[in-house]
């Protein structure tokens, strides 16, 4: 089964209302390998801008920057984050950008070399993906739109991805995280593909930059984001027993590691992002 299908990772504003930049889901042919592109920032009323907590969502980002001054237009890649940060929307007004957001198993499909000790890395898009980032490039400054940047950008990505093929250990370890929610160790991992703990390492941060233990602890933190936002009869007791976690403790602990607050304060800035920032701020005055 496509893993997409099994997982699908979201940011800590899932809600399409509430979302900081314009987003688009691809064709069908590309929707197992990329999340969404994403592009201008949403119009608000009065024109406010709000900053985002980005929260690892275990996804990388592509993202193309052109400088609204000189022209200039340059591509940056964001590897897997096992941190949090909050966004400055300043710099959305001396740059537009243009964004292809990958599910973790894709990107290691288009890059010339691996993702090997690139955690929480931002590099010259250049340096992984050369051919990709001309021909998009191309495409950014031909055609001003985003629909039509997206759908030609889909293109050249449906070319460049059947001439790949994927790591299929990595895969079969990322299908049985998914199916097992959580409830599984690097050693039953390995075992399931029959290799060791070391090659399993060795894969996986060719492929994904981080090791086993960091992906499945990224996972299971989705994986327990997604339940809360989107389970009408999400119960933290339940969900601690349900993902694996020791007790609602270790959950709750886990979860404010890589989200920066408790799960109740995430649920209310999923939400409505303005008024909880406002809230925010007024009690720390």
């Amino acid at each position: 089964m496509p893993l997409h299908h099994l997982y699908h990772p979201i940011t800590s504003t899932p809600f399409q209302q509430t979302a900081q930049h314009v987003e688009t889901v691809p064709s069908k042919p590309l929707l197992p390998f990329i999340r969404c592109f994403w592009g201008p920032p949403k119009k608000r009323e009065g024109g406010e801008s709000v900053r985002e907590l980005v929260i690892p969502d275990t996804c990388m980002d592509l993202i193309f920057e052109t400088d609204r001054k000189t022209g200039n237009r340059s591509a940056r890649f964001c590897t897997i984050s096992d941190v949090s940060f909050v966004s400055n929307p300043s710099e959305t007004i001396v740059k537009e950008r243009f964004g292809i957001r990958f599910y973790p198993w894709t990107a290691a499909r288009l890059t010339v070399r691996p993702l090997t000790g690139t955690k929480n890395g931002c590099y010259d898009g250049e340096l992984f993906f050369p051919s990709l980032v001309k021909a998009v490039l191309d495409v950014l400054k031909e055609t001003p739109a985003f629909p039509e940047r997206c759908a030609r950008t889909e293109k050249i990505l449906y070319e460049a991805l059947w001439e790949k093929t994927d790591a299929p250990d990595c895969l079969n370890v990322l299908e049985g995280f998914f199916r097992r929610e959580g409830r599984w160790s690097v050693q039953e991992a390995a075992e399931s593909v029959c290799v060791s703990e070391r090659q399993l390492e060795r894969l996986f941060a060719a492929s994904f930059g981080v090791t086993p233990k960091t992906m499945m602890r990224l996972l299971r933190y989705q994986r327990l984001w997604q339940s809360a936002v989107f389970d009408p009869a999400f119960r933290q007791a339940d969900a601690a027993i349900r993902f694996g976690y020791t007790d609602q403790a270790h959950m709750a602990n886990e979860f404010r590691l890589y989200h920066t607050m408790p799960l109740k304060q995430a649920l209310q800035l999923a939400r409505d992002p303005v008024v909880f920032l406002q809230e925010r701020e007024r009690t720390l005055r």
